[in-house]
């Protein structure tokens, strides 16, 4: 479960603040981050982040932020996004994403049948329809996970590359324009972005966290996860039924990562096993991304995904955006406004969410009691 945080106090976000600021004082002060996309929804997310992170000037050599994106389907190479007249579409780039290459559920299975601590996934593979991963992973997160613990090696190698990089970035900023201490001070805020009712985000996503975290300890580079999920979508062209139910366990497991993280285990082809530390949550904040009317079509997928990268870049760009709860904008706000136009006490934003384990489980109890005193009263 999840509990909402309620603030009644509203802020700009802007980051506009008095006096003189030259674009070289501005990377001086630059927070160290990164943003991480995977499946289709995330890697268009983070497309509109490079555009303006390109945009505004800040893809150099010094920049130090991490942008990669995963996925399945081959297909993803051709995504784009229009900027408006005058500005040419962009796309990511090669080296900022990594397509994880095809292979049939047969082909998963064996390889997971031959280990026996990975058996169980592919006895759970054998229960999906045939098909390759080419086309994506068909909404199938068991699908998804297994795809990329067959190409771990290459995928955990940009995720230390990326860190290493973050940090060393960062030393030189110190060391050059600062003067302080070559020691790191600064958190590291990692946001890892996907769709949660999808197969590719949803399968890895808790992996790809858990070796964030441990590669910023091995830098040692104080850092903070953030997870931002695309709620179920209900297009046409996708299963609702299957959308929903990936969603809800996506969430259980994000929450049981927070809650008890060493309960969570991978299991590689190679015979090692991924384990995490009690104690240390794998998330520091989960943000379930939708609109009011909990609706999230193909119509409006793609504003979701502006609006998610708008927010990142202010997120990473902003030191008072990375101190208040109040920072994702639910445009269904807008509808509600009768003031003739005028914003300046609009609240533009949604809460973060955060998780409380006796809260959480205070909640459960009274669930279950209710349940079970209807079902003696014969209430339906």
């Amino acid at each position: 479960m999840i509990e909402f945080l309620t603030n009644s106090k509203g802020q700009n976000g802007n980051g506009h603040f008095g006096g003189n600021s030259t674009q070289e004082n501005a990377k001086a002060r630059r927070s160290i981050g990164g943003v991480w996309g995977g499946g289709t929804f995330g890697f268009l997310v983070l497309t509109y982040f490079y555009a303006l992170e390109m945009l505004k000037g800040l893809m150099d050599g010094s920049n130090p932020r991490s942008i990669f994106a995963w996925e399945t389907a081959d297909a993803i190479r051709a995504t784009t996004v229009n900027l408006g007249p005058g500005h040419e579409s962009v796309s990511l780039p090669a080296e900022m994403f990594r397509i994880i290459p095809a292979r049939t559920n047969q082909e998963l299975a064996g390889l997971a049948l031959e280990s026996k601590s990975t058996r169980r996934y592919g006895q759970k593979l054998n229960l999906v329809p045939e098909t390759s991963t080419a086309a994506g992973v068909g909404g199938q997160p068991i699908v998804g996970l297994m795809a990329c613990v067959a190409d771990f090696p290459a995928l955990d190698e940009r995720i230390r590359t990326g860190l290493l990089a973050q940090r060393e970035r960062h030393l030189v900023t110190q060391q050059s324009e600062r003067g302080k201490s070559l020691e790191v001070h600064s958190v590291s805020h990692q946001f890892l972005v996907g769709n949660a009712a999808g197969g590719t985000f949803n399968g890895s996503a808790i992996i790809i966290a858990s070796r964030i975290k441990y590669w910023c300890k091995q830098f040692g580079l104080p850092v903070k996860i953030h997870l931002i999920v695309l709620m179920p979508s209900v297009a046409t062209t996708h299963d609702r039924d299957l959308a929903s139910r990936n969603c809800a366990a996506f969430l259980r497991q994000a929450s049981l990562a927070c809650e008890k993280p060493e309960r969570i285990r991978f299991h590689l082809f190679n015979g090692e096993t991924i384990s995490n530390e009690a104690g240390e949550p794998l998330f520091d904040s989960i943000v379930p991304w939708g609109v009011s009317s909990g609706k999230i079509t193909l119509g409006n997928r793609q504003q979701a995904a502006a609006d998610i990268a708008l927010t990142l870049h202010t997120l990473l760009e902003t030191p008072l955006a990375q101190v208040s709860e109040e920072q994702f904008r639910d445009g269904a706000k807008d509808l509600l406004d009768r003031r003739n136009g005028f914003r300046g006490f609009r609240r533009i934003v949604t809460s973060r969410f955060h998780l409380d384990q006796k809260r959480n489980d205070y909640a459960a109890t009274l669930a279950g009691m209710e349940t079970v005193t209807n079902r003696l009263l014969g209430i339906e």
